[in-house]
């Protein structure tokens, strides 16, 4: 869906309206859960966010992706691992 919406070929503008907006109320409760002390917490948010999608999309097509092979369940599960590690730096720098 979100490769459809990108293209610029979504008529349904509506479904991003809601993704924006309810992404934009769990960043402020996060924020305020954790305490965040920048105003830039939703740019990081943002790369982070990004980056898990263009990977996903782009392997759809692609097997390897700067050496890993995607094609391979560990290497999700690796992925997956490499992102909580992610989250947990970003969080701590930000708190």
């Amino acid at each position: 869906m979100i490769l459809w919406e990108i293209s610029g070929r979504s008529k349904f503008r509506l479904l991003q309206d809601i993704r924006e907006k309810n992404g934009n109320k769990l960043q402020l409760v996060l924020n305020d859960m954790l305490q965040v002390k920048t105003e830039d917490a939703s740019l990081y948010i943002t790369i982070l966010i990004t980056s898990i999608e263009f990977v996903v999309l782009y392997t759809r097509q692609y097997r390897f992706f700067n050496g890993v092979d995607f094609s391979e369940p560990e290497a999700w599960a690796r992925f997956e691992k490499a992102i909580t590690h992610y989250i947990d730096m970003l969080f701590e720098a930000l708190t």
